[in-house]
């Protein structure tokens, strides 16, 4: 620096992005107006929601997407098992999947598939 140069002085933007000054703008999340107990207990029951991992959440989701179809030498039948997984039950108001019923038919399907393996068709040509 020279004898008789001012330093340099930093604008605003460049002592904000540094740390040095605090942002001048305010939130006003924490002042709103009071809220009633049902509310509340909601939003910490949602935050709390957040926290848990999504297989405890829904235990049928998990249940349904475990389900396999095997074939009569217990290996696991890759076609049919995409087919399985592609039954799925939806809520018709809210349009979420209903994963306990979702289960329920994919267990259906499994029975099904099951019973027609263990019938015969013609004699002695088993389906599967």
């Amino acid at each position: 620096m020279f004898r008789n140069q001012q330093p340099r002085k930093m604008s605003d933007q460049a002592l904000r992005e540094a740390g040095m000054l605090p942002n001048k703008v305010v939130s006003h999340t924490d002042d709103s107006k009071p809220r009633s107990q049902r509310e509340l207990m909601a939003q910490i029951a949602k935050n709390i929601l957040q926290t848990v991992p999504e297989e405890l959440r829904n235990p049928w989701k998990t249940r349904a997407e475990a389900l396999v179809v095997q074939n009569r030498q217990g290996r696991i039948d890759q076609y049919l098992t995409q087919e399985l997984r592609k039954i799925l039950a939806t809520n018709t108001q809210t349009g979420e999947v209903d994963w306990q019923r979702t289960h329920n038919l994919r267990v259906r399907f499994q029975d099904t598939i099951d019973n027609r393996r263990n019938m015969q068709t013609r004699p002695g040509r088993p389906i599967g």
